[in-house]
C-alpha cells in the first residue's frame, strides 16, 4: 500500500499479460494519432508472459503519457517502448513533439 497525503492509495497487483495490455492501449490510440505521425510499438522479447502490476493504474499512466504525446506532437512520431531488466518493467513513451528540456 502506498500512502498519499492523508489518504491511502491502494495498489492492487495481479498477474497481467503485459503484451496484451500494451496492445490494447496501442489499439485505442492508433485511431487518435493524426495522419502523418508514425505510431510505433516496441516490446522487448525478454518480457515475461505475466507481470505483477496494478493493471488499472498502469493503463492510466500510459494513457496519460500517450494523450500528452498526441497533444504536443504535430509531426514525426510517437513510440511506446517496453523493456524488462532485473525484475523491473520500463515503459517509455517517446515522441518528437515539443517538450520540456
Amino acid at each position: 500500500m502506498v500512502k498519499l497525503s492523508n489518504k491511502k492509495l491502494v495498489i492492487h497487483n495481479s498477474a497481467v499479460d503485459i503484451r496484451q495490455v500494451i496492445h490494447n492501449v496501442y489499439d485505442m490510440f492508433k485511431y487518435k494519432i493524426t495522419k502523418g505521425i508514425a505510431f510505433l510499438l516496441d516490446i522487448a522479447n525478454e518480457i515475461p508472459k505475466l507481470i505483477s502490476i496494478d493493471e488499472k493504474r498502469y493503463i492510466q499512466i500510459v494513457f496519460n503519457l500517450l494523450s500528452n504525446a498526441c497533444k504536443f506532437t504535430l509531426k514525426g512520431s510517437i513510440a511506446i517502448n517496453i523493456q524488462y531488466d532485473n525484475g523491473c518493467l520500463y515503459t517509455r513513451v517517446i515522441d518528437t513533439g515539443m517538450g520540456i528540456e
